[in-house]
């Protein structure tokens, strides 16, 4: 009777305790996803959205879990604004977010909150994009950046104008036209010192953060006279700066090459299209990235398909990078049975096998949590009365690792 008792007590108290392990486990943690969903760069901040929702639902519906049950996203409009985007960290975790992802903005926002994340709240920092500065690179456990860092792709652009010379001349003589702020600066320096031995720095343009007017920077290029021009702005900015430069012809005699992607997008080269045909806006860019909508492997096949199938329309190198975001995490949770571990999950991310759309080889991470990527190259071509961007070269995968030393 005695021993029949002591069972039942055991019992009872191993169904308690599977009873409280249950709990636990079906509260969902919370992360919180910052993002710009408005002002000039609210297209970047929703197609990031979409490619990350797009990778979970994949790595969820191909393995059946309860996700749901597991985590829930408060996504959060940080107005690309860099103090208002700490502010929303600080109440996010005050309010039991367990990580911060994104951001998708200006290094400057991600330089803010990177102290703040990663060693007074402790949780993980998942950068999606944007947020390419040299000086976010760490070895912090917690820290994990899908897209590319500016060295890196600074690195790719040096490797292929040092192969194929912009002009026949020994020494190139350029100059990088670019916003004043911190990755502006990081585009000439990443990029004078990647291709510094190679070509002559001729003068740097900066120019202001609270317009998007470009002539008194063209006149000054113009003065200049460099042998090709090195530009570094982004949405609004770009579009103003590039429709100028060809409007006021100064393509006829000055290469451009565009440090930022998203100046050669496709909503971005259909608003050159208007003016193509009059002032031949566009023709000729040369221009680098992660990632390359027509790379002819199955993992880009597959992506391209199911986003356009999503939503209807094409993906660009924030639609991956916010893919590939969303994929990782999705496997690292799976790998845990829905257990949140912050240090576990970013591990994990940086560790289980994964062949993203942007090449075709599983990724890898460096010692500081930035993915090696590859850097392809494009230049803008005219087709009838459209603009096209194919590509015309790739560099092999970079580790910063070993550029940095």
């Amino acid at each position: 009777m005695t021993r029949f008792i002591r069972m039942r007590i055991l019992l009872l108290v191993l169904l308690s305790h599977l009873l409280i392990v249950t709990s636990i486990q079906a509260e969902p943690v919370k992360l919180a996803v910052l993002l710009p969903l408005s002002n000039v760069r609210k297209d970047i901040g929703q197609r990031v959205k979409q490619g990350f929702l797009l990778g979970i639902q994949e790595e969820v519906a191909a393995h059946q879990v309860p996700w749901d049950a597991w985590v829930t996203f408060d996504f959060l409009d940080n107005r690309s604004d860099k103090d208002y985007s700490l502010q929303l960290a600080k109440e996010a975790i005050a309010n039991g977010a367990q990580a911060i992802l994104g951001p998708a903005n200006s290094s400057g926002v991600c330089l803010n909150l990177q102290d703040y994340v990663l060693n007074e709240a402790q949780v993980p920092f998942i950068l999606f994009a944007g947020c390419v500065s040299t000086k976010l690179r760490t070895t912090h456990p917690l820290f994990i950046r899908l897209t590319r860092s500016v060295p890196l792709l600074m690195t790719g652009l040096s490797q292929w104008l040092t192969e194929h010379p912009p002009v026949p001349r020994e020494k190139p003589r350029w100059t990088c036209v670019h916003p004043d702020y911190v990755w502006g600066v990081g585009v000439c320096d990443g990029f004078n010192r990647a291709y510094g031995s190679v070509g002559e720095e001729i003068g740097r343009i900066p120019s202001p953060q609270k317009t998007v007017k470009k002539k008194r920077e063209l006149v000054q290029l113009a003065k200049l006279k460099p042998d090709f021009a090195l530009a570094a702005f982004v949405g609004a900015e770009a579009e103003v700066f590039i429709k100028d430069y060809y409007r006021f012809k100064v393509h006829e005699t000055i290469p451009l090459v565009t440090a930022a992607v998203s100046a050669v997008s496709p909503p971005r080269l259909q608003a050159y299209e208007k003016t193509l045909e009059q002032y031949g806006t566009g023709v000729g860019i040369l221009n680098a990235a992660d990632y390359a909508l027509t790379a002819d492997h199955a993992a880009n096949t597959h992506f391209v398909s199911r986003y356009q199938e999503t939503y209807q329309t094409q993906p660009d190198p924030f639609s991956v990078w916010g893919y590939d975001g969303g994929r990782l995490l999705a496997k690292a949770l799976i790998e845990r049975q829905g257990q949140w571990d912050g240090a576990q999950v970013v591990k994990l991310m940086k560790t289980l096998p994964y062949t993203s759309p942007k090449q075709n080889q599983p990724v890898k991470f460096d010692s500081h949590g930035d993915m090696i990527n590859a850097v392809y190259i494009f230049k803008t071509q005219r087709d009838g009365n459209r603009l096209i961007n194919p590509m015309i070269g790739k560099v092999p995968p970079i580790n910063m690792d070993e550029m940095l030393k």
